[in-house]
């Protein structure tokens, strides 16, 4: 059973928003000193995570959705790390932190998991 009943498309957009602003703080904490590929991979596993782990067994797709959350935490608390500590623009840093927060809502109901309903999941 998967530990988040969201669609597709409301995954990509929270984690989209989120990975956006990924990219924004590494590209002002990094500038061009490290090629953008390292920058990128990292930002999307997560997403890739979520996406294809109902294609997987059941059993699978929560430990997977866990592990992409915990990557997404890691990456985002590192990130924010390191631009405190390279001094960036403070404006763009609380821009940069919002999308991230938006793309961790889903990584926040797998971990906490998810609102107690009185109602089956969708089919």
């Amino acid at each position: 059973m998967p530990a988040i009943y969201w669609s597709t498309t409301k995954i990509k957009f929270t984690l989209g928003i989120g990975s956006l602003g990924f990219a924004g703080i590494f590209s002002e904490t990094f500038g061009k000193s490290i090629p953008v590929w390292y920058v990128i991979v990292p930002i999307m596993i997560p997403l890739l995570v979520f996406v294809f782990s109902d294609d997987f067994p059941p059993k699978w797709t929560l430990r997977l959705q866990q592990a992409g959350s915990i990557l997404y935490l890691a990456i985002a608390i590192l990130g924010i790390a390191m631009a405190i500590n390279r001094n960036i623009n403070f404006g763009h840093l609380a821009l940069y932190c919002a999308m991230m927060i938006i793309g961790a809502i889903p990584c926040a109901i797998v971990l906490l998991g998810p609102p107690d309903r009185n109602e089956d999941p969708p089919p």
